[in-house]
């Protein structure tokens, strides 16, 4: 299996919820109405996760998005959780430490001075098990456009189509957000196969002792639909650009004076893998997974 398993095919608009919901990209919307943003993750990575609440800035506008506050954050599941959530900071809401599993239905309820909102997301299973993360140095080429290491794994993905993840990396602790660094996959092509030396997409290669950690993360479909848009937006540019829009989202209106909103709230299974870059005559030393 080669890199182009890894180039992805649909994709569209908005920012948002990358790293356990910590980083924000600048969301571009088409019009300067009023527009209600919800983003929000929650996984089995061990650290705080949050549901965060804002109205979008117009295109070009300027200042920082408004958070909304005092708004009633509610999060419940099929495996009987029902919790309201606590305002940390403006327009963050503290999701609660749970047992994430695979199958579990999540559904959020937000009810704010914006009107009222909710969502709902399945756990998708881990189907993508990486046992191998090595680097290649390749020098510039018509197929590389900079000399340095590049990233390729190995790993047994499960028998049964439907599934879908997306393969984030890190650089010495920083998730790396260009378009060209988002692995999103789904099963269609590589269904019940090893992956042998795949390599994934980067932006640009690493160098020697770069601390690099490969995270999978379990995605429903709409999930993928959702960071394919995302993908897109990003390589949206130069003369052949499209017209902006928003990205597909699961949060739906449930009150009829609510206005426009846009986002995900997600769920997912998380397993990493992490290496640093050693010299060429030095073992590749292995971090953990």
């Amino acid at each position: 299996m080669n890199k182009s398993i890894f180039n992805i095919l649909c994709i569209g608009a908005i920012s948002l919820l990358l790293v356990a919901c910590e980083d924000v990209i600048d969301l571009k919307v088409n019009n300067a109405q009023p527009l209600m943003i919800v983003e929000g993750w929650l996984s089995n990575k061990r650290s705080d996760q949050f549901v965060k609440l804002y109205l979008a800035k117009p295109i070009n506008g300027a200042g920082s998005y408004t958070p909304v506050s005092g708004a009633s954050v509610h999060l419940r599941s099929s495996a009987g959780l029902n919790a309201l959530l606590t305002e940390s900071s403006p327009g963050a809401y503290k999701l609660p430490a749970t047992r994430v599993a695979e199958g579990v239905t999540y559904n959020l309820s937000i009810d704010s001075e914006y009107g009222s909102y909710e969502a709902s997301t399945t756990v998708n299973r881990m189907s993508l098990t990486i046992d191998s993360l090595r680097f290649q140095y390749n020098e510039k080429s018509i197929a590389y456009s900079e000399s340095g290491y590049y990233p390729y794994i190995s790993g047994q993905e499960k028998l049964g189509k439907g599934d879908y993840m997306i393969l984030k990396v890190y650089r010495n602790g920083k998730f790396l957000t260009r378009a060209r660094d988002l692995n999103i996959i789904e099963d269609r092509f590589i269904d019940g196969n090893y992956l042998m030396n795949s390599e994934l997409d980067i932006d640009s290669p690493f160098v020697e002792n770069d601390r690099v950690k490969i995270e999978v993360w379990s995605l429903d479909e709409q999930a993928f639909d959702f960071w394919t848009d995302i993908r897109q937006q990003l390589l949206n540019g130069g003369v052949f650009a499209t017209p902006l829009f928003n990205t597909r989202s699961n949060i739906k209106k449930t009150s009829p004076e609510a206005i426009a909103v846009n986002g995900f709230f997600g769920v997912s299974l998380v397993s990493s893998i992490e290496r640093i870059i050693r010299p060429a005559n030095a073992e590749v030393e292995v971090l953990g997974r």
